[in-house]
């Protein structure tokens, strides 16, 4: 059966499942209705890395053995994108007294915009102020625009192997650029470097790696609870 999981589905590969079938015929409805319904029992959080992430991960075997076509990995991550734009709306006027600011953004070349914006929305929920520039942004541009700028992170995620600025370039740029602001990365190329990683940098290899460092700068949110 074309929806049959991999061997390394966890606990969740029937919800997994149940989001598959839609993405198949193109249901919209049905996808939409699948996902609230998780998001509403577990949270946005809990689906995003236990469901979605997973679910992607199957999407893309599936296309590796042509199962699908690209057309039904574009239909569902735009899904998915709305509903962390639903969710990142209601979360701009969420502001802690002790908030720090960060500047998300991705490199040239990367389109792949999905982790950026579950960051974008993580760090909102906890109180902090974004400014997001989205995807494929010169890092000169960003030096001019933000020259006189110091924020508190910088974040940026690369996945696609052919970058325009090469990584250890990418880092030593933004390192020496921004030596007060500490460093964010994550994604496949980041984290299969063998490049020199300046003081300032930290590479986060998972998305729950990535939560628990924003939840250990945000006094309030672990004060107050979520």
């Amino acid at each position: 059966s074309i929806v049959k999981l991999s061997d390394n589905s966890n606990k969740f590969t029937n919800q997994i499942k149940d989001l598959i079938s839609p993405m198949m015929s193109f249901d919209e409805l049905g996808f939409h209705n699948k996902l609230n319904e998780l998001i509403n029992d577990i949270g946005l959080e809990e689906t995003y890395i236990n469901i979605i992430l997973p679910f992607l991960v199957e999407v893309g075997l599936l296309w590796q053995i042509g199962a699908i076509q690209p057309s039904h990995e574009h239909f569902v991550t735009n899904i998915i994108k709305q509903k962390l734009f639903c969710h990142i709306d209601n979360q701009v006027a969420n502001k802690g007294e002790c908030r720090k600011k960060f500047l998300l953004f991705l490199p040239e070349t990367e389109t792949h915009s999905l982790s950026l914006l579950f960051a974008n929305y993580i760090i909102r929920s906890r109180g902090h102020d974004v400014i997001f520039l989205g995807q494929e942004v010169p890092l000169e541009d960003l030096k001019n625009a933000f020259k006189n700028e110091s924020p508190d992170y910088i974040y940026t995620t690369a996945t696609i192997a052919h970058l325009k600025v090469p990584v250890q370039e990418m880092l030593n740029f933004l390192s020496e650029n921004w030596p007060h602001s500490q460093i964010l990365v994550s994604g496949y190329q980041f984290i299969v470097s063998d490049a020199h990683i300046p003081t300032n940098v930290h590479i986060l290899k998972k998305a729950d790696e990535f939560i628990n460092f924003i939840n250990g700068i945000s006094v309030e949110y672990l004060r107050f609870g979520k």
